[in-house]
């Protein structure tokens, strides 16, 4: 094997958890890594065989009881940080997150829970420019057959080469379980604003995604997922 055409490294690093409370759970993570990078500048010019050092970090407090619950995350992951065997799609950013909701647990009727919540999150990279914020607000609500209903109204801004584009959408998701057979259907999507990233510009278009999970017999089970989505852009 030619090491020279090989990315080689190595990382390490520590988390915790602590909870304070029977209610509360905080947790974190420090990853450390030294790479290298393979000498291959005909398929990238970073390949050039550079040595590189990064850090990734995550911390998380979160806090559930039977009416309120809320989440607060911070993670930052460095721009020479790299994690060849886990999933890291994106380096050089920062991340704040927060969720919140209040249950109601209804004692008649068909709905059996109904949870309102909000969520803010935040990315900026290392130069403080924003590469994404997300403020939602909306409410879960299950019902009978193991069914559930998510409704919120989002409003985005998204990085889009150059330019920071406003999205304004409603999502939802909708799924039931009406029996052993068909153990599953979902259908999910959002109507509203879309991005066309390739021209950065915004535009408008639903997307619907569809799944279903049948088990004909206790030890085979099928799955079908589908989904569409549509753009469109008004020039003038």
């Amino acid at each position: 094997v030619d090491v020279a055409h090989l990315q080689v490294g190595e990382l390490v690093g520590p988390d915790f958890e602590w909870r304070p409370g029977s209610a509360d759970s905080v947790t974190g993570q420090l990853l450390l890594s030294w790479t290298r990078t393979p000498e291959r500048p005909e398929l990238s010019e970073e390949w050039d065989g550079r040595a590189q050092t990064g850090h990734a970090g995550r911390a998380q407090w979160r806090h559930s009881s039977p009416r309120i619950d809320w989440t607060a995350i911070y993670r930052e992951v460095s721009e020479d940080f790299r994690a060849d065997n886990g999933y890291i799609p994106q380096a050089g950013f920062r991340e704040g997150y927060g969720e919140a909701g209040y249950t109601f647990r209804p004692e008649s009727g068909l709905l059996r829970r109904v949870r309102p919540f909000a969520i803010y999150d935040r990315h900026l990279d290392f130069d403080e420019d924003l590469l994404l914020q997300q403020m939602s607000a909306g409410a879960v609500m299950d019902a009978l057959l193991t069914s559930s209903v998510e409704l919120s109204y989002s409003y985005d801004r998204i990085l889009a080469g150059t330019e920071v584009l406003p999205r304004q959408q409603l999502v939802y998701t909708v799924s039931v379980s009406p029996s052993m057979t068909l153990s599953r259907i979902e259908l999910s999507g959002s109507a509203g604003q879309q991005i066309d990233f390739e021209n950065a510009r915004t535009g408008t278009g639903p997307d619907i995604a569809l799944g279903l999970t049948v088990r004909p017999t206790p030890h085979l089970e099928l799955v079908l997922n589908e989904s569409l989505r549509w753009l469109d852009v008004r020039s003038g």
